[in-house]
């Protein structure tokens, strides 16, 4: 049951992390041209 348990935090993390970071580098691509053109 742990081990089951634990398998599927760790595919839920890794999940989360990928939604994470693409909707990080959505978001960022904007700031980072305004940021640039800012300068």
């Amino acid at each position: 049951m742990t081990k089951k348990t634990r398998d599927l935090r760790r595919q839920l993390r890794k999940a989360v992390m990928d939604h994470v970071s693409d909707s990080f580098l959505e978001t960022n691509v904007p700031l980072l041209v305004l940021i640039e053109a800012a300068k």
